[in-house]
């Protein structure tokens, strides 16, 4: 170190005991430290860091009261005040329109106004709490009868109000406060009531009218009829006129269960259960006026003999006039018919679009009255449930591949939509054996019944989501794509008509694969002769059956018979897994059958191997990718119910 660095850092610990003189000397305060210049500077630059809070303000809970008057009303609010940081901090005072005075503990504090609000400008660097005070002086505006006052507002987060208005007997309507409660007598109106966090809210009055109110209601009744039960929505239509009201009151049938109320500027509701019938009192937040809506949900048990129930119907209270609309949907297993007194009968298109959307069956019945004292009653037969399908097969696709051998291998893909089924019943070709079972893309262990039948494990389908990118249609591309096809242009038709139907049921259920692998007994070629190929018979229904047969290239078919068409090409919206791999140019064909071919000998070798031990400790088969080689030949059929699909081809060998 030169003599200069030296020099000042031997002034600037010469200043350090100095600095510290009102402490006491430590036992090394006479010591030299030397430094390199770097770390001295180092150690000059660094700045503590300060420990200051979020914020510089925070309100406690804040006490309004107003008291207004024909032209004006004095506005008071205080609130507790902390302030965490030491230095000097700005109290928002929000937009205090009219402000004559700001105290902060009883004095004048300094007021500032900042982007159109109001700004108390405070050093607290001895002061961490205060006591605010603000006053101001509100306008009362006058529009006919209407008396109004926009109440600015602080920025604290719990506020209660407590007003006095000079005029008495009004109604007033201020939406914006929470639990208001109002009490208008001749001599005055008083308000209290709980603010909400905004800038400002705002309270009008008006004169009552010295009439009673009149209330009118329409009602619309939906009906549900189901197992065991009678299910009511009661929706009432409120219209009140000349004074406001502060509870609205409903009769309950009886033997009902209430199950939910939900009204418009509904502060809580309450059921006198010791009158007879019972009453639902509904009270709003605030004395309203005009129109009203209430929602009554409860249900109705039924007794076992109980086969001519009367509707039980809801009924306002202290009501001038009532008119309604009943609907009535059925559920259950029942036939149902209705009688009605003092209403009349109409078409269930004329009923209220509230109601037909309510419903998850179609109306059966609707009527309409115009008066109180309408009665309702069905009668009821209960109607015998009957067996329905459970299961079902919309699609088929197979594919039968007859090698220069004579060897025949048949791979079935079935798209199943299951509610309810447990096993699929599977009755193979006679000497045909199974090779590979796989449901919903997971290998499957079969069993079989007590006549030789085989049996497939089946899970249940779930609810169709159209949003949901992991569905069948997806899947089934994604596996076939991984062959070598690109099936997204086919498949299109296929996947808008499954999202169509999902549109219209949402309860509908989505597909999966049952895919299975056989072999039937080989055939033995000739110069010319027949070749009889079946298919499983299986104990579900097969909307379309597409089935791909392929014959070696040395063979020429005559003729063909059985209880499956011919066709040029199929009618599926998407494409044959087995046209698919056929479609290919025939070099890379001829690469993908030899390549197939040793994949699936592989695989049947494999199969046929693990095949003893399987059958002892159930080991779960592997998937067979069968050979697709030579001449295609098609075949469909719509609508295979319980019956074991056949061909008998005539062939003749090619020169």
């Amino acid at each position: 170190m030169n003599a200069r660095v030296q020099l000042a850092a031997y002034s600037i610990f010469a200043v350090l005991p100095l600095m510290a003189a009102a402490q006491q000397a430590p036992p090394d305060a006479g010591l030299n430290v030397s430094l390199p210049l770097k770390e001295l500077r180092s150690l000059l630059e660094r700045e503590k860091p300060e420990e200051i809070a979020p914020v510089d303000v925070v309100f406690g809970p804040a006490a309004y009261t107003l008291v207004a008057g024909e032209k004006s009303a004095q506005l008071t609010i205080t609130a507790d005040l902390t302030l965490p940081n030491a230095r000097w901090v700005q109290i928002p005072l929000g937009t205090a329109l009219g402000a004559t005075s700001v105290l902060l503990d009883d004095q004048p504090a300094s007021v500032v106004r900042k982007d159109g609000r109001l700004v108390a400008v405070v050093d607290a660097r001895n002061k961490h709490a205060a006591k605010l005070k603000l006053s101001a002086e509100v306008p009362v505006r006058v529009a006919g009868d209407l008396s109004s006052i926009s109440l600015p507002l602080i920025p604290a987060p719990i506020a209660t109000l407590s007003a006095k208005l000079a005029a008495g007997n009004v109604n007033v309507k201020a939406p914006e406060l929470l639990a208001m409660k109002v009490d208008s007598p001749a001599g005055g109106t008083t308000i209290t009531a709980t603010l909400p966090l905004t800038d400002a809210v705002a309270i009008q009055w008006s004169p009552r009218d010295a009439r009673p109110a009149r209330v009118t209601v329409q009602q619309l009744n939906l009906a549900v009829v189901d197992r065991g039960l009678m299910r009511y929505t009661a929706t009432l239509q409120y219209d009140i006129l000349r004074s406001p009201v502060e509870k609205l009151q409903i009769k309950l049938p009886d033997g009902v269960d209430l199950t939910r109320v939900t009204a418009d500027q509904m502060l809580d509701y309450a059921i006198d259960e010791a009158a007879k019938p019972r009453v639902l009192t509904i009270t709003l937040k605030e004395p309203t006026q005009g129109s009203a809506r209430v929602v009554v949900q409860y249900e109705q048990r039924l007794k076992d003999d109980q086969l001519t129930p009367a509707l039980a119907l809801a009924s306002p209270v202290d009501v001038a006039g009532e008119s309604g609309f009943v609907g009535i949907e059925v559920r259950g297993n029942y036939e149902v018919t209705p009688t009605a007194e003092k209403a009349d009968r109409i078409d269930v298109a004329q009923l209220p679009d509230l109601l037909s959307n309510e419903v998850r069956s179609p109306l059966r019945f609707g009527y309409r009255y115009d008066k109180p004292g309408a009665t309702f009653a069905v009668a009821l037969r209960p109607l015998q449930d009957l067996e329905v399908l459970i299961a079902m097969s919309d699609v088929g696709e197979v594919t039968t591949t007859v090698t220069p051998e004579g060897k025949v291998i048949t791979k079935m893909i079935l798209v199943v939509r299951n509610n309810q089924k447990s096993h699929l019943k599977v009755t193979l070709p006679q000497g045909a054996q199974l090779w590979s079972a796989f449901v919903d893309d997971r290998p499957v262990t079969p069993s079989k019944d007590d006549k030789g039948d085989m049996l497939l494990p089946l899970s249940k389908s779930k609810a169709i989501d159209e949003d949901d990118e992991d569905n069948y249609i997806n899947q089934r591309n994604e596996r076939r794509r991984s062959q070598g096809q690109d099936l997204a242009k086919l498949s299109r038709a296929r996947e808008a008509r499954d999202m169509e139907a999902s549109d219209d049921d949402v309860s509908d259920l989505k597909p999966y694969d049952v895919e299975i692998v056989y072999i039937s007994p080989p055939v033995a070629f000739a110069d010319r002769g027949q070749i009889k190929l079946s298919l499983p018979q299986i104990d579900i229904p097969v909307g379309q059956l597409a089935w791909a047969i392929f014959l070696p290239q040395s063979t020429r078919i005559v003729d063909a018979t059985g209880n499956i068409r011919e066709v040029d090409r199929f009618s599926l919206p998407f494409a044959h897994f087995g046209e698919a791999a056929a479609g290919l140019n025939k070099q890379a064909a001829q690469q993908l059958a030899q390549a197939q071919a040793k994949a699936a000998m592989d695989s049947l070798k494999k199969a046929q191997e693990i095949a003893v031990s399987a059958k002892a400790k159930g080991v779960l088969p592997v998937r067979i990718e069968i050979p697709i080689v030579g001449s295609i030949h098609r075949f469909e059929k719509t609508l295979s119910v319980d019956e074991m699909p056949t061909v008998e081809l005539t062939y003749v060998k090619r020169d």
